[in-house]
């Protein structure tokens, strides 16, 4: 009498990547459903002033960003300075904010990918390590970009209205910003989990110091060019030497380039050159994912527990002269206003992914 033969379903330790990309899919989609009715039916007041101060900042954008090109187009006559000038605006416009986005989604990922209680659960399941990473990576994507499309889109449509774009160029906004957010969202990545690999100790040191550099190189960059002192300021001379201080702006390899590049070649019509440069940075942004995979693959779980497998040193809670001086500068409050206020801005002190956030997207 023969034993039954063992069922191929049993040798399998993972289901297939397409089924484990529904479930996730799923549970994504009911995550977002629920947090959505809980907030329009619990925080009705709070969504209707974030919605009402995102409005009044976007149309202050719009508005300022029309009135500069205007003003640009007005005081260069000359076509090749202005089309010089356009690129350069643009071109530096882009590359800081693909450095923003590099820090901002680096120090989120650490965050949801390390600190995350639900991390630490999914974990635990039989799900493949990259698809954790995917999950998280995809969170990191709509967090960090709102800031991104909410300061690059009043430029871009602004520029369309001054310069009379076709309408081919409104069509290929969506899929260059959705393209171009991809590689530095997917370069922080990389970067986190390398710092979280080689530098466990050091993590936030390294991730928010590169973020105070950026941010100092930017205010020095942004002084030295705009704020020389010189006498023959917005002429013709002033405009050239400007131009001549924004090399960077002008390099071929920066995606912020192409960026550039193709939204330009699209609003003067030229189709072939705008369909190139988004074939470009698509196969670039898919690129970088896959890198990003690949790297999660290699260092996530290891880094995950040696960072949880160290002796954590417990800290003392500690008063802050701070708080003392808030709370007398808040004295004609009642008590429980007061306290309400410190609590938040204990909060928000003692969470480096809060005031990090706060301070690149200043």
């Amino acid at each position: 009498m023969s034993l039954p033969a063992t069922p191929q379903s049993s040798s399998r330790e993972f289901i297939s990547p397409g089924d484990e990309a529904g479930v996730f899919q799923r549970m994504r989609r009911r995550i977002l459903t629920t947090v959505a009715w809980q907030t329009l039916s619990q925080s009705r007041f709070r969504v209707a002033l974030v919605a009402v101060l995102t409005m009044m900042l976007w149309s202050s954008m719009f508005w300022m960003f029309t009135d500069g090109f205007g003003f640009l187009k007005t005081i260069i006559p000359d076509r090749d300075t202005h089309a010089r000038t356009i690129s350069a605006v643009f071109g530096t416009f882009f590359a800081a904010l693909m450095v923003m986005l590099v820090f901002s989604s680096g120090i989120i990922l650490y965050g949801s990918l390390f600190c995350s209680r639900e991390t630490a659960f999914l974990l635990t399941t039989p799900a493949r390590t990259e698809r954790v990473f995917l999950h998280k990576f995809q969170e990191a994507l709509l967090l960090s970009s709102w800031g991104f499309v909410l300061l690059g889109s009043p430029i871009l449509l602004a520029y369309g209205v001054v310069a009379h774009a076709s309408w081919y160029y409104y069509v290929m906004l969506l899929p260059y910003l959705l393209a171009f957010i991809y590689i530095p969202i997917a370069i922080g990545a990389i970067i986190c989990l390398a710092v979280m690999r080689h530098i466990p100790d050091g993590r936030m040191a390294v991730l928010v110091g590169g973020g105070l550099i950026f941010l100092a190189a930017g205010v020095w960059l942004a002084w030295s060019t705009l704020c020389a002192s010189e006498n023959d300021l917005l002429t013709s001379d002033w405009f050239q030497r400007v131009l001549g201080r924004l090399p960077f702006s002008e390099r071929r390899l920066l995606p912020s380039w192409w960026l550039s590049s193709g939204l330009l070649s699209a609003s003067s019509g030229a189709w072939s050159d705008s369909l190139l440069f988004l074939t470009l940075m698509i196969s670039n942004a898919l690129f970088f994912r896959q890198l990003a995979c690949w790297t999660a693959h290699r260092m996530f779980r290891a880094s995950y527990s040696e960072l949880y497998g160290r002796s954590l040193r417990r800290r003392r809670a500690r008063s802050w002269r701070f708080d003392y001086g808030v709370s007398a500068a808040l004295a004609f409050l009642p008590a429980t206003v007061r306290l309400l206020i410190l609590k938040d801005l204990r909060l928000f002190r003692r969470d480096p992914l809060q005031w990090s956030q706060f301070l690149i997207f200043l």
